[in-house]
């Protein structure tokens, strides 16, 4: 008894329902089912649709916008199956070549300082043409996208005036991406053959263009220079000590310091930015963070300030005097205001300032009190900062948390020799600057 014929529906007449119902009657099946293909009204193609306009001179209207990527080799493949298996020799478009155009470059709009601004892309065309039976390999079209980036680096670069360093050190990364492609694509290929001997060799040569690089990084003659976004504070009380150290052993190293007005991490995807430095606010789930050390918070006032007594403080004579309060952002609020507010209590807060250094300074030269991380009062380098300017410090009369500085950075910069050995300065002197403090590592902090 012959087999029953298959019946199947599909729901949509765009690519994806005529792909199904082309692949599923082809001769090739050893028994076709019976394909019935429902679209709403009566055009098919979907988003690929086109039609003419009798009323506009039957010009072509279409319905989406009609590009077939040139890597599609499995649309065009298809494509190129129907033209052969139609007889068009009277039609306009006798070849699929004929009905479509092949265009290498790409406009796209981008607003700058309120003006629309074109960016004209020319791809890279690959040999053979889309949808041959053997279209060329991974590596190959690797190779041609990284060798098209470092023309186009080089243009970009040609045209820019002033500082061009995040894109100077692009370059070196392209080339060594290129070769790393170019040997990866030896490797895939011998692998392929079962070439044992060759496979074997390329891995030593790899190994030994590693070895050399690697040798090849002399801190001592680098010259590059890195920014960090950082706190005032951070910049006062470290950033001499930074550069003595980073000078000592990369003489041709600068440092640009960059104010932390956020915690976007978008600058340090675009690579404006090297490292930052802070706590980790950002929702960014790509980035790399380091521990640099715990801070905790702590009260400061002027010298001779009559809330320091031969007593503790409390809570109450605490809140009695004025306040200026630290907000990057301008808003009046913070874990202190929350703490206090979980004891039925408000703080005067009369000031509010963007940074700790600038509340410091009020506090020294009024009445007015000010709530700052430990690390503001001084460090191993500078140990009488907070007297220095005429500051005294107390502990909190409420229970704060401790709270992580880390260094942030991007992942793209993991493995670059300088970035590494850059972090390591960074991390190896905020070591020395702040020991651990057994009252900051406690998971609350009480008077």
């Amino acid at each position: 008894m012959a087999e029953a014929r298959r019946r199947i529906a599909i729901l949509g007449g765009g690519i994806a329902g005529l792909t199904a119902a082309y692949e599923l009657t082809s001769p090739d099946q050893p028994n076709p089912p019976e394909v019935t293909v429902y679209q709403l009204g009566w055009r098919l193609g979907g988003k690929c649709t086109s039609g003419r306009d009798p009323s506009a001179g039957s010009r072509v209207q279409e319905h989406g916008l009609h590009v077939f990527f040139g890597f599609y080799d499995n649309a065009f493949a298809m494509l190129r199956d129907c033209y052969e298996q139609l007889d068009l020799s009277k039609d306009r478009y006798k070849t699929l070549w004929d009905a479509l155009q092949p265009y290498d470059q790409i406009t796209v709009m981008e607003e700058i300082g309120g003006k629309q601004v074109p960016w004209v892309i020319n791809c890279p065309p690959l040999p053979g043409k889309p949808g041959d039976p053997h279209p060329p390999s991974i590596w190959s079209i690797v190779i041609n996208v990284l060798k098209w980036l470092l023309r186009t680096h080089a243009s970009i670069i040609d045209g820019l005036e002033g500082n061009q360093s995040p894109l100077q050190r692009i370059e070196g990364k392209l080339h060594r991406a290129v070769a790393l492609a170019e040997g990866l694509g030896k490797v895939a290929v011998a692998h392929e053959k079962g070439d044992h001997e060759a496979l074997a060799a390329l891995i030593r040569e790899a190994e030994g263009a590693l070895s050399r690089a690697e040798h090849r990084f002399d801190i001592s003659t680098l010259e590059q220079c890195f920014t960090l976004r950082a706190g005032e504070g951070f910049i006062d009380l470290l950033g001499a000590a930074l550069m003595d150290r980073v000078h000592l052993a990369a003489p041709g190293v600068q440092i640009r310091f960059a104010l932390k007005q956020d915690w976007n991490a978008q600058p340090l995807r675009e690579g404006m930015i090297d490292l930052e430095i802070g706590i980790v606010r950002t929702s960014a789930p790509e980035v790399r963070t380091r521990l640099l050390f715990r801070d905790r918070y702590v009260g400061v006032c002027r010298v001779g300030h009559p809330l320091l007594g031969d007593g503790g403080i409390s809570v109450e004579q605490w809140t009695e005097y004025g306040h200026v309060m630290i907000s990057r952002t301008g808003e009046a609020e913070s874990s202190i205001d929350a703490a206090l507010e979980r004891q039925g209590m408000r703080r005067k807060l009369l000031m509010v300032v963007p940074s700790y250094t600038s509340a410091m300074q009020l506090a020294r030269r009024s009445d007015l009190l000010a709530v700052v991380p430990r690390s503001c009062l001084g460090n191993a380098f500078i140990p009488d900062y907070a007297t220095a300017n005429g500051l005294q410090w107390f502990e909190l009369p409420l229970s704060t948390p401790a709270f992580n500085i880390s260094v942030i950075w991007h992942p793209r910069l993991d493995h670059d020799p300088a970035h590494r050995w850059f972090r390591g300065q960074v991390l190896d002197l905020c070591s020395a600057a702040y020991p651990p403090d057994p009252l900051t590592d406690s998971p609350s902090l009480r008077r």
